[in-house]
């Protein structure tokens, strides 16, 4: 951009009035816009800029005549022409007169020493902004859109007197600037930071806290956001799945009792776009906007507009074979919806047998040894787990210490001391394990060791539970037998000896499904389909078990009623495989003979998940079909 000598000096005194700062050659280049479209709407400048053309910046005239919000001008202008989103930054800081900053290693432009602080390093990490100095003067260089620089400046009260970068500077400008100029300075910050402090965590983004009624307030996109999450709540969804087909089009979709089912809300490419960056910087799985080459996982929490039900949602983003795209926009998002619950979890209040809380009871009445709750992702193992500390708080009284190490705490139960994998830990091998190892020396009774994912963990469990502690895991296991399997392949074949004392440390395993519990409203009794018993057959051939089909069973009928939603069903039930480790069973596993070994298993068996199910469908709680899970 050219300037003659006069108005370039205008533009900087114009620069230094209004910004309080001494402007380089590019932010004089700025001024002197600002100052030329001064007054004006976003679809005026965009058409002189030559961003859109003139019948786009008459069609959004149209649909606001009159420019009273500058931030949703430039949304409509967006939706309008998509291109323009990578100008919206820029339009939006030129009709507000605000700083832009194409990069920040302009002249004059540097990182501010106070990012050196810890404190205020998480405070611009949290907010979406780099702290910068520009000719000596502090300002805040936001990167989340417009909309987070708003929010900022409306931080007001007990929020302004703790936050650290009000408190350090009272008066400072703001600017925007492009996000991976923001992302690359965090970045870099931060891991500094980590290199220094390896052991804590550089922030705790469990503390991240999203409130639909601040999405509501925000753009299209994150308006729809708000919605998926409620919607998610309100039908006790345990996921929302959110992805690009190949015809570059996004599907969002939600699991309900263990179904896929499509959300009726519509998404175009910029919304998934912008909810994924959002989402990404939220719940802490990524600053970085460039190329995501690797899986990510964060969590943060919800705060809904329904009834303020709150959840805590973990995130899991996958690229796929095609996100070498800039825009990433063929990420694969997960949510996974955690409903915020307080107070401790009762066995009998989710369903669990008698039975099987008779077993539980009597493995952790002892004061060594493992137990583990097995099954596939969202089988209720964590929940089980609960019950089973709460369980053991009934019956030691506060006699007892007990310790959790999870990745990440999803809720937080009374009677146990609950720490969280450091974010810098999360997903490795050395996460469970590091703590594990310091819980030795912490004098607990109980250790609720989120999940066993390696062979270092398990040698360390082993080694808890011979020296007299109780420990209560999870595995990702198909069922008891095959648990034991899983867990001897962790250790190698030479050590033997810690082989034999998994063997013998383990207490007790249960393996656990959910299957949908039947509406007691509107399922009928009937007679067992011919698919339903040729499945039974087939089961007792292949397994050598011997299920008998009821004469009589019970169904969904019609589309529910208004009790279940129309669903037909009113919730899920656990079923469980009970194996009790005694002298007798712990012989079995030295047998060298497979086969033999898992045929007197499946004897040796308290309970099996056949049976349980067939208990199940004989008290008409869930259908027959249950079988074929």
């Amino acid at each position: 951009m050219d300037l003659t000598a006069e108005i370039a000096e205008q533009a900087f005194l114009y620069a230094h009035r209004r910004w309080g700062i001494k402007p380089g050659r590019a932010l004089v280049e700025h001024a002197a816009l600002c100052m030329r479209f001064e007054g004006q709407r976003c679809a005026d400048i965009a058409e002189k800029m030559g961003w859109v053309d003139s019948v786009a910046a008459s069609d959004v005239r149209r649909q606001m005549p009159a420019a009273t919000n500058h931030l949703r001008e430039v949304e409509a202008l967006v939706a309008v022409v998509p291109n323009l989103d990578r100008h919206r930054q820029r339009l939006f800081a030129i009709a507000e007169s605000l700083i832009w900053l194409d990069v920040l290693s302009e002249e004059g432009v540097c990182a501010h020493a106070a990012m050196d602080d810890v404190a205020i390093l998480n405070a611009c990490e949290k907010h979406g902004a780099a702290l910068i100095d520009i000719n000596g003067t502090p300002a805040l260089a936001f990167y989340e859109r417009e909309a987070g620089m708003r929010r900022y400046q409306q931080i007001s009260g007990v929020d302004r007197a703790f936050d650290p970068i009000r408190r350090q500077f009272p008066k400072i400008e703001f600017a925007l600037t492009r996000n991976d100029e923001v992302i690359g300075l965090l970045d870099k910050k931060l891991k500094a930071h980590v290199q220094e402090s390896p052991v804590h965590a550089v922030s705790d983004h469990q503390n991240s806290v999203i409130y639909a009624s601040e999405l509501m307030q925000e753009s299209d996109a994150l308006r729809k956001l708000a919605i998926m999450h409620d919607m998610g709540l309100t039908h006790a969804a345990s996921d929302i799945h959110l992805w690009m087909n190949n015809d570059g089009r996004p599907f969002c979709a939600y699991r309900v009792l263990g179904d896929l089912a499509p959300m009726p809300i519509k998404l175009t490419a910029a919304d998934y776009l912008t909810i994924l960056n959002y989402l990404l910087r939220r719940s802490g799985a990524a600053i970085k906007y460039e190329r995501m080459r690797e899986p990510k996982d964060g969590m943060y929490q919800f705060i809904g507009t329904v009834s303020s039900k709150k959840a805590n949602v973990r995130c899991s983003f996958i690229p796929n074979s095609h996100s070498d795209t800039p825009e990433r926009q063929l990420i694969s998002m997960c949510l996974r919806l955690i409903p915020e619950e307080t107070g401790s979890v009762v066995l009998e209040e989710k369903g669990v047998r008698d039975d099987v809380i008779k077993y539980i009871r009597r493995a952790i009445i002892p004061d060594s040894g493992i137990v583990l709750l097995v099954g596939p992702t969202g089988s209720g193992k964590s929940t089980t787990i609960a019950g089973a500390v709460d369980l053991h708080r009934k019956l030691h009284g506060d006699t007892k210490v007990r310790l959790s190490i999870e990745d990440p705490v999803e809720r937080f139960y009374p009677g146990i001391e609950q720490f969280q994998v450091p974010y810098h830990l999360r997903g490795t091998s050395t996460g469970f394990s590091l703590f594990l190892r310091n819980f030795l020396r912490h004098d607990p009774n109980l250790i609720w060791l989120g999940e066993i994912r390696d062979d270092e963990t398990a040698k360390v469990a082993v080694q808890a539970a011979s020296t007299g502690h109780l420990v209560i895991s999870t595995l990702h296991a198909d069922s008891t037998s095959k648990t034991v399997q899983r867990l001897t392949d962790m250790i190698p074949p030479q050590d033997r000896a810690m082989r034999a004392a998994l063997i013998d440390n383990l207490s007790l395993i249960v393996a656990q499904r959910l299957v949908k519990k039947l509406c007691p409203e509107c399922s009928t009794w009937g007679n067992p389909t011919e698919r339903e018993r040729e499945h039974v057959d087939y089961l007792n051939e292949m397994k050598g078990i011997h299920l008998t089909v009821p004469d009589r069973v019970k169904s969904r009928h019609g589309a529910g009623c208004k009790y279940c939603n129309y669903t037909g069903y009113a919730g899920r039930l656990p079923v469980n495989e009970v194996l009790e480790f005694t002298d007798e069973v712990k012989f079995i596993f030295r047998d060298p003979d497979p086969v033999a070994q898992a045929r007197k298993i499946k004897q040796a068996l308290r309970l099996s998940m056949e049976d349980c199910i067939m208990d199940a469908v004989n008290q008409g709680a869930t259908a027959l079909a249950s079988l074929e899970i």
